[in-house]
């Protein structure tokens, strides 16, 4: 807190003590604080936390992050990497130089087959008994 000395108050010299509030421009609520400065249009806009930036680009649109004016508050920490790749869990790795193992695999997908037709077969000749 600024207090103001004798001789300042001799002179006459006004310490004004104000605070900043900053207006949230979701909310509205105004904080000495602020999450995010965007410069949009030459205005300035400030958004008071996490919560309140959640949908900002329903607001500003998809780049709105071109207009950000604290950088330096989003540098610090890592931006996660997305990957959109669609990993299968249980994939098996198939080398056509390990003969072996492709016969093995192409066997197995035989068997599969050869399963899943014996068991469409029998479904309906089961179903053919729930009828009579």
């Amino acid at each position: 807190m600024n207090q103001a000395s004798f001789s300042d108050k001799l002179v006459g010299k006004v310490i004004e003590n104000e605070k900043v509030l900053y207006e949230c421009d979701k909310c509205s609520k105004c904080t000495p604080k602020y999450f995010i400065n965007l410069n949009i249009e030459g205005e300035n806009k400030y958004i008071c936390s996490y919560l309140c930036s959640k949908n900002m680009h329903e607001t500003y649109g998809k780049n709105y992050w071109d207009n950000l004016v604290n950088v330096d508050d989003f540098n610090k920490y890592p931006q996660p990497i997305t990957d959109n790749k669609k990993v299968e869990k249980f994939k098996i790795e198939i080398s056509p130089w390990d003969i072996e193992r492709l016969e093995y695999h192409n066997e197995m997908l035989e068997e599969d087959k050869r399963v899943e037709a014996l068991e469409n077969c029998s479904d309906s000749s089961y179903s053919d008994y729930e009828s009579d």
